[in-house]
């Protein structure tokens, strides 16, 4: 992860999900949307956080 201040002028947001039960059954849901994501254009995924387990890009 690289921690060194950004100097693009970009701006960093959080977002946070709530999932159903359901969707938490479907493994691939996840990570279907975090891909679908990063192929917007300006968009960069920096981490995933899932119950408390996270995922750094």
């Amino acid at each position: 992860m690289d921690l060194r201040p950004d100097t693009t002028g970009d701006t960093t947001y959080t977002v946070q999900f709530k999932l159903s039960t359901e969707q938490m059954k479907n493994h691939c849901f996840l990570y279907e949307l975090v891909c679908r994501m990063e192929g917007w254009a300006g968009v960069e995924i920096l981490s995933v956080q899932c119950n408390g387990h996270r995922e750094n890009t």
